[in-house]
């Protein structure tokens, strides 16, 4: 049932997604979808977490395995998340319009800052781990690098919104792993 809904909120967007036009294009009953969320607004929340945990787990965070390389985890975390936005699928789509429409939803608004807060804390601890470690060199307080981190993200991502003619996803890597081995005083992304 959530598959259908990320599909639908992917190509129609966040307001198509009603318990009736999930009926329709599952096939089934209203009450379905009624019986197994309850609200719309427990549908909405149980679809970011489901979008949510498949980002979690592709960038290796469901994983503790930190220790040993938390730089190079870090690293592989932001180039898979650069990846997965340069290769859109459903799962990405649903989350792009969720990050453009929520504010017209406080409930999605509210779960998206739950979740984004659990990974910036994720991304925290790789960075102060790195740091420790003496990893990466750099004078940047944890805050400014992670920002700055997410800033390069969201820049390159609105670009490729704007014209992805322009940037393809070779070139969009290329500039993310540049950005990344400036900003954290390396010679470049390992």
């Amino acid at each position: 049932m959530l598959d259908i809904a990320i599909r639908v909120i992917a190509d129609r967007g966040l307001q198509a997604c009603t318990f009736r036009n999930l009926a329709r294009e599952a096939g089934a009953s209203t009450m379905t979808y009624t019986y197994e969320f309850g609200t719309r607004d427990s549908l909405i929340e149980a679809i970011i977490e489901r979008v949510f945990e498949r980002a979690w787990s592709l960038r290796g965070f469901d994983r503790d395995d930190d220790a040993d390389d938390p730089l190079g985890k870090m690293l592989r975390a932001a180039n898979l998340a650069v990846q997965d936005e340069v290769e859109i699928d459903p799962f990405q789509r649903t989350l792009d319009r969720f990050v453009f429409e929520a504010p017209y939803s406080d409930t999605a608004r509210a779960k998206i800052d739950e979740l984004d807060a659990r990974l910036a804390t994720r991304y925290h601890d790789l960075i102060e781990m790195s740091k420790e470690q003496g990893l990466i060199d750099t004078e940047l307080e944890t805050d400014d690098i992670l920002m700055m981190i997410w800033s390069l993200g969201d820049g390159l991502n609105i670009q490729r919104y704007a014209h992805p003619e322009q940037l393809p996803p070779e070139r969009m890597r290329q500039i993310f792993n540049d950005g990344l081995a400036r900003m954290l005083g390396l010679d470049r992304v390992p």
